[in-house]
């Protein structure tokens, strides 16, 4: 008996426990990466939850020690969801800009609005 005894406590010191006072970053951390890559397909939703995923699990961090589990799956899910956002939304607003249907029915759309095409809107906005 004392041997499983000693075996599983040698077990349990490998394991980076975490401290109660960063408890609630560690779980913070996992849970906006989570939220960062369920919102990714919003595109820019996505990017604050992220940054502040990798922030909270970044605050954990000890000189000398290395971050539990939890801290470093919210970082790679922050990650994940971080690119992307960062793609959806880049590939979107050049798919918007640059395919001229995607023009078209935005023409179409200031001027059922506005009465004027996208261009003229903008250029009395500014």
């Amino acid at each position: 008996m004392d041997y499983y005894q000693n075996q599983n406590n040698e077990m349990n010191q490998n394991i980076p426990q975490i401290d109660p006072k960063y408890r609630g970053l560690s779980i913070a951390s996992m849970v906006c990466g989570i939220c960062s890559l369920v919102l990714c397909c919003t595109g820019l939703l996505s990017i604050p939850t992220g940054a502040l995923g990798i922030l909270f699990a970044l605050l954990t961090r000890k000189r000398g020690q290395r971050m539990n589990n939890m801290c470093v799956a919210g970082i790679w899910l922050s990650c994940v969801g971080l690119a992307l956002g960062i793609f959806i939304t880049v590939s979107s607003i050049v798919t918007v800009f640059t395919d001229p249907s995607y023009r078209n029915l935005l023409d179409q759309m200031y001027q059922q609005m506005y009465g004027v095409d996208m261009e003229e809107f903008w250029q009395s906005y500014l």
